[in-house]
């Protein structure tokens, strides 16, 4: 840290607290507690006569292993806003129903005056309030919120309307990220000096005395700056495309009906964010949460689908969720493809052609010839980062399969921040701020064949991806000099633009074989009767499908159509493929579902199975005679042995 951010970064604490101008606690705080394993849908918020309602305030504790609660609190906005606010105030909800440093934070959905805005957690307790509140007289405020999966308690730490001052936002995000670069450049770069006079010079001109006035060393350093970028271009301007993500685990940490109220959050944040800040793009890449947000939150799914429409909620991944794929069979990577495009296509209108997997442990090299065949055209992740001993020698590169096959692979390179030396590796849940721009690109080892990268920012693995403050902090970026160009976009249109660039280039490099990750090598044993069984259902579903499409082929007007059957049966194994669930890193009560949901479908397979083969039978022809069914998808040559069946007379059947 040089002296000139020490200075700054003191009086960014000040500056901090003071973006607020006002701040009004709400009153009639209460909290209504609902016991635990509730179903994921949206449910009525409770009136006033409930008799379980109890008083809460600052500093109460509540929550435990997997609780769920009403908090309910009333706000005036009249007190903190009036008429004579100007265009650069905004009334916002700061609340904060507790926090973690692991992933066991509590979480909720506000509602304002009954009306849904967004989730909320320690990520996003700063909530932009619409526009319409703010002539309200009152504000009654509601949060259906969770515990989380940890057994201690947490402290109910506030609940506040505050004024947020506008140029004090602005001001904040662009010194903190002046301070930032600052730090980052060497002693011997000419942007050094003439960047932290600008910075000086800003920071100079702000008069913290309160209440606070930042416009005018706000534009004053905005100029300053508008200079720099014109004197100090960089040798090197890479590009980089930044896309809002949240990634979500179907089950990890927690089970699958808490990854559904999970999407409620994670789907609402984003589609606020969208209504506050027109540049904002967010990716999601499981269609199977898709589906459960449809069923589950209705009119979340109703925001989200309008936001599609408009082309910045972008709706991807292909698989129907982030699969294993070195334990799963070839045919079940075919169906997570198959049944993830279909729903794409007859929800949103549109398949997507490239395979998002940055979190799974490994890739087989059969996965390039299953891309081709399923019309995907690009690859990323960014797990192979994670190997302990070896690196793949290339992060943008032609993946070649066990067939010959070929598809295009890329590695996002943005670090985990602040690395850690014993494990340095790259994330998909970055910062939207300097150091993530720069190292990107010094990390990045396909400089001579592509300059045009792709961040992935937000707090993912269940933290509901972006926060305003990345937006805030993105066009901070924009206004620095010496920085790659950072754009917020879609990841399909840098994926369509890095292969049409990249493929052609004689210096693109060809790697041929498997993505062997060397770390979590323990997944291939641990919950050894889950793999046991799901390879079961597996083929129980292949002998399923021939019998069934053999007796419809032998008397098709008299068999019952089955395909909604098996299309469920696929449906119900293949979220159990996820990368968390089948090799076996997830909690143990995500395996008592597993095991109760997966066992009543091997059941249900087997019932199915023996009506089919006795439909068949009957079909025959005569008493006696022997039916032969072979369920392969090909001929098997060999010799067959038939048990010796019990026969009236002990004699042979003629």
């Amino acid at each position: 840290m040089t002296r000139s951010t020490a200075r700054i970064r003191r009086g960014l604490t000040d500056l901090a607290r003071m973006r607020y101008r006002e701040r009004w606690p709400l009153r009639d705080l209460r909290m209504l507690p609902l016991g635990t394993a509730l179903s994921p849908e949206e449910s009525p918020i409770p009136g006033s006569e409930e008799p379980a309602w109890r008083p809460i305030a600052r500093g109460d504790r509540w929550g435990g292993y997997d609780e769920n609660a009403w908090f309910h609190g009333e706000g005036a906005p009249h007190l903190v806003w009036d008429a004579a606010s100007d265009a650069a105030t905004t009334l916002v909800l700061r609340i904060l129903l507790g926090a973690s440093p692991d992933f066991g934070w509590p979480e909720g959905l506000l509602y304002a005056n009954e009306q849904l805005l967004q989730g909320i957690n320690q990520h996003h307790e700063d909530v932009l309030l619409p526009d319409t509140l703010r002539a309200s007289s009152a504000i009654a405020f509601d949060v259906r919120a969770w515990s989380g999966m940890t057994r201690r308690q947490h402290t109910f730490e506030y609940a506040e309307l505050a004024l947020l001052d506008c140029d004090a936002e602005a001001l904040y995000h662009l010194l903190s990220a002046g301070c930032d670069l600052l730090d980052a450049l060497d002693a011997s770069d000419p942007l050094l000096y003439p960047l932290a006079q600008a910075l000086d010079s800003g920071y100079d001109e702000l008069d913290l005395r309160e209440p606070i006035n930042a416009g005018a060393a706000l534009q004053s350093l905005r100029a300053r700056l508008a200079e720099l970028r014109a004197a100090y271009p960089p040798r090197e301007r890479p590009t980089i495309t930044a896309i809002g993500h949240g990634h979500l685990d179907v089950a990890w940490l927690w089970q699958t009906r808490h990854t559904r109220e999970k999407a409620a959050r994670t789907f609402s944040i984003a589609t606020a964010l969208m209504s506050h800040y027109p540049e904002y793009h967010f990716l999601h890449t499981t269609p199977q949460v898709f589906a459960w947000l449809e069923r589950d939150y209705p009119d979340i799914f109703t925001r989200t689908r309008a936001r599609v429409a408009e082309g910045r909620f972008e709706v991807g991944g292909a698989m129907w969720v982030e699969s294993d794929t070195n334990i799963v069979s070839g045919e079940s990577l075919v169906r997570q493809i198959m049944y993830g495009q279909r729903y794409l296509r007859e929800t949103f209108g549109a398949e997507y052609d490239a395979l998002w997997l940055p979190d799974t442990f490994g890739y087989t090299w059969a996965l390039p010839q299953i891309m081709l065949r399923s019309g995907l055209r690009v690859f990323m992740t960014t797990k192979m980062s994670w190997s302990d001993t070896n690196r793949i020698p290339h992060d943008t590169f032609r993946w070649r399969g066990l067939d010959g096959s070929e598809t295009l692979a890329h590695f996002v390179t943005t670090p985990a921040l602040p690395i850690n030396p014993a494990f340095d590796s790259d994330t998909y849940n970055a910062t939207l701020d300097v150091l993530s721009a720069r190292m990107l690109w010094e990390r990045y080892r396909e400089k001579a064949v592509n300059h045009d990268l792709l961040l992935i920012y937000g707090h993912g693995d269940g933290g509901a991806g972006p926060t305003r403050q990345s937006i805030e902090s993105y066009r901070a970026l924009r206004e620095l000099p010496g920085l790659p160009e950072v754009q917020l976009g879609r990841a399909d249109h840098y994926f369509h633009a890095l292969r049409e660039r990249v493929w052609p280039h004689p210096d693109l490099a060809t790697w041929d074989g498997e993505l062997y990750l060397e770390f979590h090598r323990g997944v291939y044993t641990t919950q050894a009767w889950l793999k046991r069984l799901h390879r079961q259902i597996e083929g129980l579903l292949l002998l399923a499908e021939t019998l069934d499409a053999t007796r419809w082929a032998a008397a098709p007007g008299e068999t019952p159509d089955a395909r909604p059957m098996l299309d469920d049966a696929w449906r119900t194994l293949l979220p159990h493929e996820f990368h968390d669930i089948l090799p076996g890193s997830s909690i143990g009560p995500v395996y008592t579902d597993a095991r109760a949901t997966l066992t009543a479908l091997a059941d249900r397979l087997e019932t199915f199975i023996a009506e089919a083969e006795h439909d068949l039978v009957a079909r025959a022809g005569a008493d006696g005679a022997w039916l032969l069914h072979n369920p392969s998808p090909c001929a098997t040559p060999g010799a067959m042995t038939l048990a010796r069946l019990p026969l009236d007379g002990d004699e042979p059947p003629e």
